[in-house]
């Protein structure tokens, strides 16, 4: 197989991999926004 070809791969690889991650960060904060625990001393 052609060299190009497999660096084509591996680049839209990265991109679906990399747009599941975001996609999955985004959908976490807007169904529940983190609070900061203050801890008393």
């Amino acid at each position: 197989m052609d060299t190009t070809m497999w660096i084509g791969v591996g680049f839209l690889g990265q991109l679906l991999f990399t747009s599941r991650f975001l996609v999955q960060w985004i959908v976490s904060e807007l169904a529940c926004p983190h609070r900061v625990v203050r801890f008393q001393s």
